[in-house]
């Protein structure tokens, strides 16, 4: 699975990036055999709980949690994640909306 974070506080505006800048900013779009689930909320969250709403978080959300802290990331306002994907890290440029967390075995 492969985790992006952000600070979108708006679904539709998430929702809207997702179907179009996404693509060209890490080289994956949603398509209809793998569409992303995602999250948004007003106010930034620990990421811990930003992800345990997920569905299967309770077989990923510690790794997550570690990447993110390895990775100095402690809050976010949104997380998109594609269960069915694994992304290349070396891709997306630094002026992208959201931060690839990482892929995460589970």
């Amino acid at each position: 699975m492969a985790i992006w974070l952000g600070h979108f506080t708006d679904e539709l505006e998430l929702d809207e990036y997702l179907y179009s800048e996404f693509g060209s900013e890490f080289g994956c779009q949603p398509e209809d055999n793998n569409v992303p689930e995602f999250s948004v909320h007003q106010a930034p969250l620990p990421i811990r709980e930003l992800l345990s709403g997920f569905s299967f978080a309770k077989d990923f959300l510690e790794a997550a949690v570690l990447q993110a802290s390895q990775r100095g990331i402690s809050t976010a306002t949104s997380a998109v994640i594609y269960y069915q994907s694994e992304h290349d890290e070396g891709i997306a440029p630094a002026s992208a909306k959201m931060v690839f967390l990482g892929n995460i075995t589970w």
